[in-house]
């Protein structure tokens, strides 16, 4: 997968990390995505579930081997308009 392809994909299932986040407290946070909402991931953590909002974090993502840093406000819209697009 080509990194410019990123906004594309399906992140349910991957694991995320929260790298930057205008909640301090979520910074460092890292897990499975279990859910995806327009605004939205839910993190599956060894401290249980936590939301965290697209449009507010920064998030690390490992695609192929690689790892990819990705601005949340680009994966704002609902996942299954946001594969669709081109």
């Amino acid at each position: 997968m080509k990194l410019q392809d990123m906004p594309r994909m399906e992140f349910i299932g991957r694991h995320l990390e929260v790298r930057k986040a205008k909640n301090l407290s979520l910074e460092g946070l890292a897990g499975e995505v279990v859910e995806e909402t327009k605004s939205s991931f839910v993190l599956d953590t060894p401290k249980g579930r936590k939301r965290v909002l697209k449009d507010q974090a920064t998030f690390r993502v490992k695609i192929g081997g690689r790892t990819a840093i990705i601005n949340g406000s680009l994966l704002t819209r609902r996942p299954e308009d946001r594969i669709k697009t081109r």
